[in-house]
């Protein structure tokens, strides 16, 4: 999709990259959690400290994509906007 603007087209692109590297480590978070849960349950104790750590990579990898996208929960309430109301500009 091309925009008009340089600068909307790179912060879409950047959101749109965070949001798939956010994803992926989700899956993998899952992935690793289940596989070191079903380890653990076998008894290779081993396990758990390497699935830690990766869990802890990929939750790391959720925070970066959090922190690229600019997320703000409070910027509609500090413009004086909510989902119900819309602030008219004169």
């Amino acid at each position: 999709m091309k925009f008009s603007d340089k600068k909307e087209e790179f912060t879409h692109t950047i959101e749109s990259v965070c949001l798939f590297m956010s994803l992926g480590a989700i899956f993998f978070q899952i992935w690793v959690l289940i596989s070191g849960i079903e380890a653990y349950l076998r008894g290779n104790y081993a396990a758990l400290f390497p699935t830690m750590i990766l869990s802890g990579l990929a939750f790391l990898f959720c925070g970066i994509g959090v922190l690229l996208t600019n997320v703000d929960f409070l910027k509609g309430m500090a413009e004086g906007r909510s989902k119900t109301y819309q602030k008219k500009s004169s």
